[in-house]
């Protein structure tokens, strides 16, 4: 025969809810690392790599994001889904190319940069979107890149997420 617990609140030893569950089964964990991070339009040089950083914070979930700085700062070690969009409007008149790129630790691997062609007046729009596995203590940055055009306008959006 089957045992049935039924319980709406897990607590730590300490008292605090470390989880609790709704009544479609769903599980909430309140404590879970997230952040969001956005920047306005922005008309600035980017014909060298520029750090983004001057964010507007929309919420931090641990207290990991420096919006000032523009980094997160890895809390818990896990798995996060990390997300970087870049939008810009059609200014981007003498661009060759654009090149949106996700930092861990100053390094950058082939998957976590993308590349646009904004063929001459176009918009250029980018996004990075990747599942990672991560270490408490790694330092995640965004910087962007624009050639041949030092007056462009872009706008980006900086976010992720502790998945488990």
């Amino acid at each position: 025969m089957a045992s049935i617990l039924g319980v709406q609140t897990i607590q730590h030893t300490n008292g605090t809810s470390a989880a609790t569950i709704d009544s479609t089964g769903r599980i909430l964990t309140p404590a879970r690392p997230a952040f969001r991070g956005t920047k306005s339009y922005t008309a600035t040089d980017f014909t060298t790599e520029t750090d983004i950083t001057s964010y507007t914070e929309d919420f931090d979930i641990g207290g990991a994001f420096d919006a000032t700085a523009g980094t997160y700062t890895v809390p818990l070690t896990g798995i996060y889904q990390i997300n970087v969009q870049q939008f810009g409007n059609a200014n981007f008149s003498n661009a060759d190319q654009t090149r949106l790129r996700l930092a861990i630790d100053g390094t950058v691997n082939d998957f976590d940069e993308v590349y646009d062609d904004p063929q001459a007046g176009q918009s250029s729009s980018m996004t990075i979107a990747q599942t990672k596995s991560l270490t408490s203590g790694q330092v995640l940055k965004v910087s962007f890149f624009v050639s041949n055009d030092s007056s462009v306008a872009a706008r980006f959006v900086f976010s992720g997420f502790l998945v488990g």
